[in-house]
């Protein structure tokens, strides 16, 4: 199964929105909806045509994994690597280490000039990540 960068794209896209995400293995064809065990508000009937579809064929598709908490963390410990040379990675290195790392990383890189920078990374890294499931 060959699935274009765009494919790619949109899992990763949906994984970070907390959905579930199944590819079919034969066409590629790719199916999501809200993960019920993160979202205890979805409405299930708009819904209801994709959930049927995973369970009537549950063994032609692949449910796609999101990072893992550990993998994540990884991830900004490589991009704080990349700016350890600059004053702004010591920032984020102290704030790696500290307690609740994601929501002071998330908070100091949103007001940062490093914000596009990150995205990018974070970006890319998710796209070998998904990449590495297929």
């Amino acid at each position: 199964m060959q699935l274009t960068d765009e494919q790619i794209k949109e899992v990763a896209e949906e994984l970070q929105s907390e959905m579930k995400c199944f590819v079919h293995q034969k066409t590629g064809k790719v199916i999501s909806f809200p993960d019920p065990d993160r979202n205890m508000a979805i409405q299930e009937e708009y819904w209801q045509e994709q959930i049927a579809e995973i369970e009537a064929n549950f063994d032609d598709y692949l449910e796609m994994e999101s990072m893992s908490s550990l993998r994540s963390f990884q991830v900004m410990e490589d991009f704080v690597e990349a700016l350890l040379r600059e004053k702004y990675g010591s920032r984020l290195f102290i704030i790696l280490n500290s307690p609740k790392p994601f929501r002071h990383f998330k908070y100091e890189i949103e007001g940062s000039a490093y914000r596009e920078q990150w995205f990018a990374f974070r970006n890319q890294e998710m796209l070998t990540w998904e990449r590495g499931q297929l």
